[in-house]
């Protein structure tokens, strides 16, 4: 019905109809596949933004902005709720913690790491891949059941690292590389488990430990030394390390990370002097 446009690319295509195309052309166009995803929303305003971003920037929607246009239940309204709740709360004590550039939070990054948090109370540690929080989502969007208290644990546990922040602004501990989403997924790991477990306390020196620890974590000279070198709470800084950068997202530097953090506000691994490694 309607030609190809008088200045497209391929040259040979201009001011054509699809019944003047050589056969070759036609059967070319007849198997281009095209990526077709369903989103059942009605919302106006969803559906222009995801146009708009498209026809403007041509940038692939996110796996998250997919989602908030497929999902309206249980699962992603509370995920969207808690993630205004906790960076208000936490933008309190400072600004921007844990850390999002204004892209991510505009592509719902936040939003998906909030879910993260929820998955990481009702499961334990995994690795989230884009299918299996899709999964995720799927599973719990008409119907879920630990909702009620998977909230108030996630509020009990922002409020008890709000509590850690509060007690330690000498130190500036929400500056530090806790900032970062892995290391901040570590500490709310295991601060919930602590909790858990009745054995969680928080006091002055809380959060001068675990901004000592994060300074020997990041100090390259440890980075390049044998274990042999090194006294147990270098070894912890250096296995904590290690499980931030390679592979940081995988179940199991996961669950190292969160293990070394309980050990740590645990007092089971302790500086007994500084250390210029």
């Amino acid at each position: 019905e309607f030609p190809v446009y008088e200045k497209t690319k391929i040259q040979r295509f201009r001011g054509k109809y699809f019944q003047d195309l050589e056969i070759k052309d036609k059967q070319e166009f007849w198997k281009y596949q095209f990526a077709i995803k369903y989103l059942p929303s009605a919302d106006e305003d969803v559906i222009g933004n995801i146009f708009d971003r498209i026809n403007r920037n041509v940038i692939k929607l996110t796996p998250q902005e997919l989602r908030h246009a497929k999902f309206s239940g249980d699962f992603i309204t509370l995920a969207e709720d808690l993630c205004t709740w906790m960076f208000d709360f936490l933008g309190k004590k400072s600004k921007n913690f844990p850390n999002l550039n204004s892209t991510s939070k505009k592509q719902m990054k936040d939003i998906e790491m909030v879910a993260q948090l929820l998955l990481l109370l009702e499961e334990d540690a995994k690795s989230y891949s884009p299918d299996y929080l899709d999964k995720a989502f799927t599973e719990r969007d008409s119907e879920w059941e630990e909702k009620d208290e998977i909230e108030n644990e996630f509020r009990n546990t922002i409020e008890s690292i709000g509590k850690i922040l509060d007690l330690s602004k000498e130190v500036n501990l929400a500056k530090s590389r806790l900032k970062n989403q892995a290391d901040f997924y570590s500490l709310f790991g295991a601060v919930a488990e602590l909790s858990r477990e009745g054995t969680l306390k928080i006091d002055k020196n809380t959060g001068s430990k675990i901004y000592e620890f994060l300074e020997v974590v990041q100090n390259k000279e440890l980075h390049s030394k044998s274990k042999y070198e090194l006294d147990n709470y270098q070894k912890k800084a250096l296995d904590y390390y290690k499980a931030v950068k390679y592979s940081f997202t995988d179940v199991g530097p996961r669950k190292i990370r969160i293990g070394i953090v309980k050990s740590l506000l645990k007092g089971d691994i302790h500086s007994e002097q500084s250390y210029n490694v």
